[in-house]
């Protein structure tokens, strides 16, 4: 073929038998063709005419990968075209290309669905081209005799051009928002040493308001610092909206450099929701480049839509920097955000939003498995402190409403020891662990376990809640005596003869009973003196004793 003439030198593309076969069928078995690669070569720098038998290319020095298939649809005059492109990498240079081919997959075969030629193009490198590297796209054009079983493109080999990337770099960089899917960026800059600021976010919708829809929801980053400055980082994620007449905001703090709250305040006759430097005590809000990523914005027409986002001074502890608005101080008002909750509803919890039991789901059931609190209701307990416990009541003749603590008179109403008001005020020592019936109506009086009883488990043939007075057990003392006819102080000796029997157990002597005195200690001689007071007694510990109600536990 490199005989033939320059002038009688024919360039084009022609469909395979293998091509034709492959869509013919693809057509009537409902299977794919998918074109994978343009295969090129240099034909050994001869000029090469496209075959219909062919199923190489007569040099092949590289496959490319699809980036174009597109489709010429046919008319009543003209048959389907297909257009088929790839483009050249960078790094193949310094090769010829006389020839090429589509490689396409059909029914698990790869082959050559059309082959084509060129004139001859030269690819130089680039330190021979000016230093500049020329894209280069191989384009074949066929004519077909189905579409129908053809895939487009492969969507894993497609490579952009350098004049398309181009382009969309250039539409993409002079996009107002370039990236719709994210949250818009915006920074700002403020500066209020020694000043507390305001930052205005929406218009304050409440009960007598019918305000369209305002928001900001999104992340506030505020910082300073540098070799000059020391380093302070605020990291807010805040929602907010208000509309018709209502108000709804609440804010994650992930890092609290500036102290920053939710308030309502008037700026220029008009209530706003807006953050504000809750620090008092360190008027300072100092430089801060921040960072706002989110979404925000402001529907509501009777508000300037330019004071969103609006940073204000309230107050000031310098007079080189008065505050820019002194007039807002006055109209603050601090509100509590709403705590976030999970998926579900269910509140997540902090210090400022403590649980009590009944918030828990589950915890109130769990704990009565393991602790049936109504069933403490009536017990007694001593604390180690002298302060007053949440549940309990103090056990001294304390007088309660039924209604108030339905609980304990659930318990006391039905016991032995409920006993008539009037009986306890008469004798309250022989009453002392007796409940008592109040008013009769609408009270009842706890037992008085602080009138110096000691406590026991009942035995046998005792009364539930009965008292007993002061005794000593009965016992003997033997003293030692001697047929002296006086008595020897020292040791306690005493003439037989000296004494005289009251009855069978209590012998006194004739002058009187035997003196001891109240002092304690012990005298030169070694004679030990006693201790004694109105009860008998082992050493005390003075508690107080409470009663547990159950009505806050």
């Amino acid at each position: 073929m490199a005989d033939i003439p320059e002038s009688q030198q024919q360039y084009g593309s022609i469909l395979t038998i293998a091509g034709e076969n492959a869509e013919q069928n693809g057509k009537l078995l409902k299977k794919p063709i998918e074109f994978t690669h343009i295969a090129i070569g240099d034909a050994n720098d001869t000029y090469v005419q496209p075959d219909r038998t062919q199923s190489a290319l007569v040099h092949e020095i590289a496959r490319l990968p699809v980036n174009v298939v597109d489709v010429v649809e046919g008319t009543q005059n003209t048959v389907p075209t297909l257009v088929v492109e790839a483009l050249l990498p960078d790094t193949l240079v310094n090769v010829v290309i006389r020839e090429f081919a589509v490689v396409a997959k059909f029914n698990g075969n790869t082959y050559l669905h059309a082959v084509g030629n060129c004139a001859r193009v030269y690819v130089p490198a680039p330190q021979n081209n000016g230093g500049e590297t020329n894209e280069v796209a191989v384009q074949m054009t066929f004519t077909v005799t189905s579409v129908d079983p053809i895939v487009m493109i492969n969507p894993n080999v497609v490579t952009a051009s350098r004049e398309y990337v181009n382009k969309q770099m250039a539409a993409h960089l002079a996009a107002v928002d370039p990236h719709p899917q994210y949250g818009k960026k915006e920074k700002f800059h403020f500066s209020n040493h020694f000043q507390r600021i305001a930052i205005l976010l929406v218009p304050y919708a409440e009960a007598s308001t019918r305000f369209e829809e305002s928001f900001v929801i999104g992340r506030l980053i505020m910082a300073r610092g540098s070799s000059q400055f020391s380093e302070r980082l605020g990291d807010f994620e805040i929602s907010v909206k208000s509309s018709y007449n209502e108000t709804s905001f609440t804010m994650m703090v992930y890092r609290r450099g500036w102290r920053l709250e939710f308030c309502s305040l008037e700026y220029e006759g008009q209530k706003w929701l807006a953050l504000y430097d809750t620090n008092a005590e360190w008027f300072n809000s100092q430089d801060a480049h921040v960072t706002f990523l989110g979404e925000r914005g402001m529907k509501e027409p009777s508000y300037d839509k330019d004071n969103q986002f609006k940073i204000i001074s309230f107050a000031s502890s310098s007079p080189s920097t008065p505050a820019s608005n002194p007039e807002v101080f006055e109209t603050i008002v601090p509100l509590e955000t709403h705590n976030p909750q999970d998926a579900r509803g269910y509140q997540f919890y902090s210090q400022s939003y403590p649980p009590v039991v009944g918030n828990v789901q589950g915890l109130p059931e769990a704990l009565g498995t393991k602790l049936p609190v109504n069933s403490l209701v009536g017990s007694i307990v001593e604390f180690s402190t002298d302060q007053p416990r949440t549940g309990y009541v103090k056990a001294q003749r304390v007088e309660l409403s039924r209604i108030a603590y339905p609980k304990l008179w659930s318990v006391v109403q039905g016991a032995q020891n409920l006993t008539d008001q009037s009986l306890i005020d008469a004798d309250p020592q022989t009453y002392a662990g007796h409940y008592g019936t109040g008013d009769g109506v609408s009270t009842f009086t706890t037992p008085d376990y602080h009138l110096g009883h000691y406590r026991r488990g009942a035995e046998a043939n005792d009364v539930f809640a009965s008292t007993l007075d002061s005794a000593v057990e009965f016992h003997n003392h033997g003293l030692p005596t001697s047929a002296a006819s006086t008595p020897n102080p020292v040791t306690y000796g005493m003439p037989d003869s000296a004494w005289v029997a009251v009855d069978h157990f209590n012998y006194v002597l004739p002058g009187g009973g035997i003196v001891v005195t109240a002092d304690v200690g012990q005298e030169a001689a070694g004679q030990r003196k006693g201790n004694f007071d109105e009860v008998t007694r082992p050493k005390t510990l003075i508690n107080y004793v409470y009663i547990f109600h159950g009505e806050s536990a």
